[in-house]
């Protein structure tokens, strides 16, 4: 069930005339809430299901587990044993086939034959988002930041639909306080009215448009042009951007409209100058998930420069490989370990980055367009299948057999401008039109909507590939 489909606009549509009612009451909103959550991961299969109920019941024992406990010593072991639990959750699901093929490769070159270890284990949808929500809950409590909740407020937090595939990851304090605030929201607010439309526009028109160019080349590179593998490269660069922050417009709007808080998950990642700028407008809730919880923990900044840089480091390696199993997420993540690090030393070196002074310069310049190829640059591996395949990919940019170009075109040089463009542009653009949707009239408002949504539709393609981070 899609965001973006019949199916779940009819299912929103039914939780949300009933929630209007129920929003008051927070014991039956919170139930209320729980079960529509049910309701809505059911329909991704009977197994996931399974699985998440299960990780919800044994994660909430572990947290009564840990408050109960009287002693710093005792508090101390069932918390480590509750994150192991939850390590040990994730990795059997989204590791154990990368693992035991890889026992299996090799064992085959030190000439171990018939060693047969593959179990074929699938993954539940959005178990790498549900099972960081549970840790930072178990991290949260054990540092004293939240209470333990009862358990139906609990469930809700986990499972809540509108987040639960693909994020945003919700900090445990606000989710509560959003949760138990009873007053009711503007069903006509231009934020939510942007966000949605945003979304839509990004996912259905932007998105799916540049998918059909990043398949071929990205599947056999060697059959492509060098000019076609630069722009299927930046073509896939700015697809997963509008994919995942045209997913996360929608999720913030439906967030907000159950009367759940969120912050932004994306500020014009594409307009960074060096990657400690990408990183904060990137993936936000992710990128301060790993702060608080990897880099912190790790050590942060503490104990000098070198210290620092190899928690960022590790931190960035930690991100590649929650992503996903596979050598190709390792190096994505290493790369980006890499990068920061280097970015934090051209910082520490010659102070506060480019971004925050004022005005055009050649060396601004320089670093944003080093800053966006480099991150495109690393996207190869990400979406390349295995690092072979990326490999391929890179060495065909500089050097292909093939001579003549079959994907570049006006249309997808104009679509990649106009999306890096906006991203300089793009927070004045959306505050112009939040201020001309908010002095419309109630009827004018929903003319506007319908008239931008048939538009949409319009522009949109007749088949839409599922979102990218529908697979993490």
């Amino acid at each position: 069930m899609q965001f973006i489909t019949l199916e779940f606009f009819l299912f929103f549509i039914g939780v949300l005339l009933f929630a209007i009612f129920l929003k008051k009451n927070r014991k039956i909103y919170t139930v209320y809430l729980f079960l529509a959550s049910l309701l809505f991961y059911y329909g991704f299969g009977e197994q996931n299901f399974v699985v998440l109920v299960i990780s919800v019941v044994a994660n909430y024992i572990l947290l009564y587990k840990i408050d109960q406990e009287k002693g710093p010593k005792a508090r101390k072991t069932a918390f480590i044993l509750a994150l192991i639990i939850n390590i040990l959750f994730l990795v059997y699901f989204k590791y154990t086939n990368f693992l035991s093929n890889s026992v299996m490769e090799l064992a085959s070159g030190l000439g171990i034959r018939g060693l047969n270890l593959s179990l074929e284990v699938i993954a539940p949808i959005g178990i790498s988002f549900y099972t960081f929500r549970t840790i930072s809950h178990l991290i949260d409590l054990y540092r004293g930041n939240v209470e333990r909740p009862d358990f139906t407020s609990y469930a809700t937090y986990v499972t809540f639909f509108p987040q639960i595939l693909s994020g945003p990851i919700s900090r445990p304090k606000d989710f509560y306080e959003s949760l138990n605030n009873p007053k009711r929201l503007s069903y006509l607010d231009s934020e939510i009215i942007v966000l949605v439309l945003s979304g839509l526009i990004k996912k259905l028109v932007i998105a799916s448009f540049l998918w059909e160019f990043t398949q071929g080349p990205f599947s056999t590179p060697q059959s492509f042009s060098s000019i076609d593998l630069i722009f299927a490269a930046l073509a896939y660069s700015c697809m997963i951007y509008t994919d995942f922050s045209g997913y996360s417009d929608i999720s913030i709007a439906v967030s907000k409209l159950m009367g759940i808080d969120v912050y932004s998950n994306f500020k014009s990642p594409y307009r960074s100058i060096g990657l400690k700028e990408f990183w904060s407008r990137w993936h936000i809730s992710l990128s301060t998930w790993l702060k608080d919880y990897v880099y912190i923990p790790l050590g942060g900044n503490r104990g000098g420069r070198f210290n620092k840089y190899r928690n960022i480091f590790l931190t960035m390696v930690v991100s590649g490989i929650w992503h996903g199993a596979g050598i190709n997420f390792i190096i994505w993540g290493t790369l980006h370990g890499i990068g920061s690090v280097v970015t934090h030393l051209i910082s520490d070196r010659f102070g506060s980055n480019a971004e925050s002074k004022k005005g055009f310069s050649i060396l601004k310049l320089f670093g944003w367009v080093l800053t966006f190829a480099f991150v495109t640059f690393t996207w190869i591996f990400f979406n390349s299948r295995t690092p072979e395949s990326a490999f391929y990919f890179i060495k065909g940019i500089f050097r292909s057999a093939v001579t003549e170009n079959v994907i570049v075109s006006t249309r997808l040089f104009i679509v990649i401008f106009v999306v890096i463009y906006f991203n300089f542009i793009g927070q004045k653009f959306t505050l112009y039109i939040k201020n001309f949707i908010s002095e419309l009239s109630p009827i004018a408002k929903y003319i506007f909507v319908l008239l931008v949504v048939y538009a949409i539709i319009k522009l949109g393609p007749d088949m839409v590939p599922p979102f990218i981070y529908f697979s993490f």
